[in-house]
């Protein structure tokens, strides 16, 4: 009777030991599915939340875009409605030249009596000045009321010869031969005025060859018509004004 009770303690026992050896395999392989699952899941929704977050910058970006878009062109509708102004350029064009630069120059003319008929010598020197001007009687304009600006096409500045002035001269020397009997004082009037006029030229070739004068001149002009259009239109804030030469 002893042997039977022993003999079924032991296969209790054993039952025993083997389900709890079940259920912690058991239990093992539920954690692990729990933790597969709950990774797979983890990453399932990190890739989401990425797409989610790149998705939602894309929209806003978009989004943002047509709002600003759309402020825009309400913005510009209000500004044209209450700016409705009319741009004034008469002023300009009753001028027919415009001076917008003036230069100055400083040359030596030497005659050595060889090529005179009198023989005389005579050096000098001469300053003289120059002033670029433009054509404003050829002026083109293109005027936006809407957006306050103008356009001035003008010709290119030029510097014609009956702008350039003899300002002043100095004999350096000067030396009469006397063995010649034609000097008089009208041989030396005539002598003295196309010294003059050599100066004159000179002068003009000097400016006209400086390319700096040309560059000044235009910035110039840039300034003098930018200045005289707002000038005769001071009720326009922010009036743009570009010139382009032809």
């Amino acid at each position: 009777m002893s042997n039977r009770r022993a003999t079924s303690s032991k296969k209790s026992g054993g039952w025993i030991a083997l389900s709890i050896i079940f259920a912690l395999i058991l239990i093992g392989i539920a954690g692990y599915s729990y933790y597969f699952i709950r990774h797979s899941i983890s990453n399932g929704v990190s890739t989401a939340k990425d797409s989610f977050l790149s998705a939602y910058a894309d929209t806003r970006e978009e989004t943002y875009a047509q709002y600003h878009d759309l402020a825009f062109e309400v913005s510009e509708a209000e500004h044209h409605v209450s700016n409705d102004v009319t741009i004034s350029i008469s002023a300009i064009k009753e001028k027919s030249i415009l001076e917008i630069l003036r230069v100055s120059d400083v040359v030596y003319i030497i005659d050595d009596g060889t090529e005179t008929e009198s023989g005389t010598t005579s050096w000098l020197k001469v300053s003289g000045t120059g002033v670029f001007t433009v054509n404003l009687t050829a002026a083109e304009y293109v005027i936006d009321n809407e957006r306050h600006y103008v356009l001035v096409r003008v010709p290119k500045p030029v510097l014609d010869s009956s702008n350039i002035s003899i300002e002043n001269f100095e004999t350096l020397y000067f030396s009469e031969n006397v063995w010649r009997n034609d000097n008089s004082v009208r041989s030396g009037e005539i002598l003295a005025r196309n010294q003059l006029s050599e100066a004159k030229q000179k002068i003009q070739e000097d400016f006209e060859a400086n390319e700096q004068y040309t560059r000044l001149a235009e910035a110039s002009a840039d300034t003098i018509l930018a200045t005289l259009i707002k000038g005769i239109n001071p009720d326009i804030p922010y009036l743009v004004v570009n010139v382009e030469y032809y």
